[in-house]
């Protein structure tokens, strides 16, 4: 079992859960749940992988969310958005050196950021009201590119 610290337990990645199993294989903020429970690697510290397997989890995994908002099924496409939602504000905070601890105070974690997309906040409110929807699974899509590009700028040129 992993516990869930306080400033972890946002009710659309958690509900009102205190504890999660970890064999769950869409266990939102896994890595810092491991860190945060003694077992893992501070996993802002391993950037590079990190983020980069977030860009290529979010490729493949929205297809699949595509796919559903096609068929009209909302209610298959939630879970993996907000799974996604949750791997997009990690590799957001991973490019900024930090790790996504604070889930309740998001909002003030992501505004003095250096590596950002444009109005990002505004389009995340939108998201987490919404996961469901398929504007919002547009924005993410943005988002996720939007972030690889910046990351990818500052790589290149750091």
């Amino acid at each position: 079992m992993l516990n869930i610290p306080e400033s972890m337990r946002h009710p659309l990645f958690f509900g009102n859960e205190e504890q999660l199993e970890e064999r769950d294989a869409y266990v939102p903020f896994l890595e810092e749940l491991l860190f945060y429970n003694g077992m893992g690697p501070s996993p802002h510290t391993q950037q590079k992988q990190g983020i980069e397997a977030k860009f290529v989890n979010w490729k493949a995994a929205s297809s699949v969310i595509r796919s559903f908002f096609s068929e009209r099924n909302r209610k298959e496409a939630r879970n993996p958005m907000i799974f996604q939602l949750g791997c997009f504000l990690q590799a957001l905070m991973w490019c900024n050196g930090q790790p996504a601890g604070n889930l309740l105070g998001w909002k003030e974690e992501i505004q003095p950021l250096d590596i950002k997309p444009v109005n990002v906040t505004e389009r995340l409110e939108m998201i987490c009201s919404e996961p469901d929807h398929y504007h919002s699974y547009i924005q993410l899509n943005e988002l996720f590119q939007e972030l690889q590009k910046k990351a990818a700028a500052i790589k290149h040129n750091g």
